[in-house]
């Protein structure tokens, strides 16, 4: 239950009240980005990226402050497009709930820790005991 974590590792971000740039990566379901939006109600951009393109995801998006990015977490092309889209050193926070394999966190990893993040910003990469 990532909420239990989250909640102390986030709360100084969220008490800050300013405008909080997040990535994620795997979203499946949308419900993590909704808690996002609840989270940090000042939120300027909460970005989401997925392997697939759900439908769902996509009417949800129209519905806040989301930016929605369909794409391979594994793929250097896709996620320097992500960034160029988005802007470089641009995230608050990246949290990387995506495809859970070495490979895939590792090249995420590896381009969006030093190109995504903002100085001082926070990078989380979940269920690293699948990988």
């Amino acid at each position: 239950h990532y909420d239990l974590h989250y909640g102390d590792l986030l709360r100084p971000l969220a008490a800050a009240q300013a405008p909080v740039t997040m990535l994620e990566i795997g979203l499946q379901g949308f419900s993590s980005m909704r808690a996002w939006q609840k989270l940090f109600p000042t939120a300027a951009r909460i970005v989401g990226v997925d392997i697939r393109d759900y439908p769902r995801n996509r009417e949800l998006a129209k519905k806040g402050p989301f930016q929605l990015h369909i794409g391979d977490q594994a793929s250097p092309a896709f996620l320097e497009k992500l960034l160029s889209a988005e802007g470089d050193h641009s995230f608050d926070l990246i949290i990387d709930d995506g495809g859970h394999t070495f490979e895939q966190q590792q090249v995420s990893y590896a381009i969006l820790f030093p190109e995504g993040l903002k100085r001082g910003g926070l990078y989380v990469i979940e269920d690293i005991e699948t990988s």
